[in-house]
């Protein structure tokens, strides 16, 4: 079979599930709330599950890093650029530039990987991501506190108040969680000894329920105005 129908049949689960969630906004049967319940477990809980035991189940290799040192670079250079254009265009939004320095990996990038490379490629994604990561804590969060705070005049974020959010984040906590005990030679031992290996069962549950949860959201959210989703066609 073609590897272009494979990929799409692969997708499709993720589409029904994403329709699924279009159906329960249309008619109801699930509310805001439930739906804002559903992000918070899958920001705090699932998400840096899954990325944990990516890490976990990976063996680690010295140009890891470098690919994560090359997206932060990248990132930065499309920081610069935005300067660049943001004058260039003449454009007075001050939040301009951080239009051109990053990606949003987690809600929509991690489910559609899954769905065709499988759970245990993740970590290559995450890898990726994790040079995005750096730059959202250390460079965007900072230049878009800035921002805001010559517009309210509210107290700016400190170095120390950066590292804290940083560390607090489950989403770093998962990664560098995965990537220490997977450096330490002890993946093996973690995930077989029974006291471990049923926790490690327990997360691996939990970890599961990421991919739907997050589809459902991501639908329950869409909402699609047809006539002016039309418009750009209609204008080609």
């Amino acid at each position: 079979m073609n590897d272009s129908i494979i990929i799409i049949f692969k997708v499709v689960p993720v589409i029904l599930l994403l329709a699924l969630g279009v159906f329960f906004e249309k008619t109801g049967f699930v509310g805001k709330e439930a739906i804002d319940g559903m992000k918070k477990l899958v920001v705090n809980f699932s998400l840096p599950s899954l990325l944990f035991l990516a890490f976990l189940r990976t063996e680690l290799k010295p140009e890891y890093a470098l690919i994560s040192l090359v997206v932060f670079i990248t990132c930065l250079i499309g920081f610069a650029m935005g300067f660049l254009f943001k004058r260039l265009q003449r454009n007075a939004n001050q939040f301009y530039p951080s239009l051109f320095s990053s990606f949003a990996t987690g809600l929509v990038g991690y489910p559609f990987f899954i769905s065709v490379f499988g759970s245990e490629q993740l970590y290559k994604l995450a890898v990726i991501d994790i040079g995005n990561a750096l730059f959202v804590f250390i460079v965007l969060v900072n230049f878009l506190d800035s921002v805001k705070c010559d517009r309210t005049a509210s107290k700016r974020l400190t170095p120390k108040d950066l590292i804290i959010n940083m560390v607090k984040s489950p989403l770093i906590i998962g990664i560098v969680l995965g990537i220490v005990i997977s450096l330490s030679g002890s993946a093996s031992y973690f995930q077989t000894s029974p006291a471990t290996a049923a926790l490690v069962a327990t997360v691996t549950m939990i970890a599961n329920t990421t991919v739907p949860i997050i589809m459902l959201v991501i639908g329950y959210e869409l909402h699609f105005d047809l006539k002016n989703l039309m418009a750009p066609v209609f204008s080609v």
